[in-house]
């Protein structure tokens, strides 16, 4: 029998905390240098058919990312990277495909991600920028504010 662990609310500290910052970065391929700390050319390689350039990322804290970059387009094919984790380091692997405009930006609307031997699949059906959103949408739970120190709302 197999018992799955759930994870209680906690805040996430260390390389743990900064891989998490790192990866929910607004506009973080448009302003990549202020995640990484450099980023090389170290050959390329195909992706599926598609002939790419691999490029390594050095994150500020928080160990490397290895991206492929189709060398006709330069859009985003694949990023491989580690994620921390409390059940240690969990190598994982993102295809980017069917990239499609919305509002004048060119955006992948499927990811494929495969980690810890499975593979999930998100498809984006609608995106839409500069919209409104209503008050407290990305207010802290009241289990997080606690944790935080602070008053919930």
């Amino acid at each position: 029998m197999v018992e799955i662990a759930h994870e209680q609310p906690r805040i996430k500290q260390g390389q743990e905390g900064a891989a998490a910052l790192t990866a929910a970065f607004f506009n973080g391929d448009l302003r990549w240098r202020e995640r990484f700390a450099g980023a090389e050319l170290v050959g390329e390689e195909k992706v599926g058919d598609q002939e790419c350039y691999k490029i390594l990322m050095t994150a500020r804290g928080s160990g490397t990312e290895t991206r492929y970059y189709d060398k006709n387009t330069y859009l985003l094919v694949e990023l491989d990277t580690i994620v921390k984790s409390p059940m240690g380091d969990i190598p994982t692997e993102t295809l980017f495909q069917d990239y499609r405009e919305d509002g004048g930006i060119l955006s992948a609307h499927k990811w494929v991600q495969s980690a810890m031997g499975q593979q999930i699949s998100m498809v984006l059906k609608k995106v839409e920028y500069n919209v409104e959103l209503p008050a407290g949408r990305f207010d802290l739970p009241a289990d997080i504010q606690a944790l935080a120190g602070k008053k919930p709302q």
